[in-house]
């Protein structure tokens, strides 16, 4: 039997997820295909090889500064924030042995992308897809992996595109914020779903009148909504592990005490949710 994990976008909070992730590793699950949006494709990088040390370590000790900053150059051109840092902190984590070892896993690593030029849902992956299924792409080098992990991060007017090919690309979270039905489509029976945000939006009296406010209150709200929608019709084969009320802090705020609390309500939702199985 195929299996499959789905990671959801979200930032920040992707701490949750890698919470969820130590505890089925504890719990001995193995996936054939690990899928990923935005902070989720970076986590499914490092899912592929096992290498969950890291992954805590990058989502309980890194700050805004390490991913995003101002880009004053670029403000009011194509974005708000400059992701040269989350470039460099890719670069560092995954250049050598990682990479190698990402390249040699016989997890199939799909990292979510839109398009913007023909619209379409792409995944990178190690290796393209021959078949019915067109939408899988071969990032083809460490160059091109980053690239596709870059695109798959970089949300629309806060975050710059990133030129894949012959697209300007941004993140999948655009069009599929649980990048669910790709894992179908290549054979996956038994799915594990990670979403890092529970089914409604957190309320808030804040104002936003602030455009580094408003922005991000968007994307919470749209994720919300694409994320339920992606989950339509999942079909009981399917686990979910997402949280059942709304997460402290914002998905473009990296602040480590908060990511270890994430880390440990995805830890205690996992144990719940497999526990019942």
């Amino acid at each position: 039997m195929k299996t499959a994990l789905v990671v959801s976008g979200g930032g920040s909070r992707g701490a949750f997820a890698v919470g969820v992730i130590e505890v089925l590793w504890e719990k001995g699950w193995k996936f054939d295909i690990i899928s990923g949006t935005s902070t989720g494709s970076l986590i499914a990088s490092l899912a592929a090889i096992d290498d969950i040390d890291e992954l805590v370590k990058i989502y309980t000790s890194v700050r805004t500064k390490d991913i995003i900053r101002l880009n004053w150059r670029r403000l009011f051109h194509d974005a708000i924030y400059d992701t040269k840092p989350l470039e460099k902190l890719i670069r560092k984590t995954m250049w050598g042995a990682r990479y190698a070892a990402l390249m040699l896993s016989p997890v199939r690593t799909l990292l979510c992308r839109v398009g913007f030029q023909s619209g379409r849902v792409i995944y990178g992956s190690q290796k393209g897809f021959v078949g019915a299924y067109t939408d899988v792409e071969a990032w083809g080098n460490f160059e091109g992996y980053v690239k596709a992990l870059l695109a798959s991060t970089n949300e629309p007017t806060l975050m710059p595109p990133v030129r894949v090919g012959v697209e300007t690309c941004f993140d999948g979270g655009v069009r599929e914020v649980v990048p669910f039905r790709v894992v179908k489509a290549l054979g996956a029976e038994k799915v594990v779903v990670i979403v890092n945000g529970p089914p409604e939006a957190a309320t808030s009296m804040d104002p936003f009148t602030h455009l580094l406010k408003i922005g991000p209150r968007a994307i919470d709200l749209m994720a919300t909504e694409i994320g339920n929608d992606d989950l339509v019709g999942v079909g009981a084969e399917v686990i979910v592990i997402r949280p059942t009320d709304p997460l402290p802090g914002s998905s473009l705020e990296f602040i480590p005490p908060e990511m270890q609390q994430l880390r440990e309500i995805g830890k205690a939702r996992a144990e719940e949710v497999l526990g019942v199985l």
